[in-house]
């Protein structure tokens, strides 16, 4: 599932990504397994151009992150994400 709310923008070539697989399963087991999760980007958060996310994590409200960024896990609110995996580099005035 993704939620995407209010005035929340993308770059190009964004990809949001819920689906997986579990990688302590294998053979025929694996395909049947779940991993992955639900994404959530809040209100007016900017995820910019090419910019990985995998789920389950929430982009919090007016939350950066930045190009090419691989986000694995939550990003808070008035935050700045960037790098691979995505890190916190920046706290936003508000």
């Amino acid at each position: 599932k993704v939620t995407i709310e209010k005035d929340a923008f993308f770059g190009h070539d964004v990809m949001v990504l819920t689906g997986g697989h579990d990688p302590y399963k294998f053979g025929e087991e694996r395909k049947g397994s779940n991993g992955g999760g639900p994404v959530t980007i809040r209100e007016g958060a900017w995820i910019a151009t090419r910019a990985i996310i995998v789920g389950p994590v929430e982009i919090g409200k007016h939350a950066v992150v930045g190009a090419g960024a691989v986000v694995v896990d939550d990003v808070p609110p008035y935050m700045l994400a960037v790098g691979n995996p995505a890190m916190i580099v920046k706290e936003y005035p508000h």
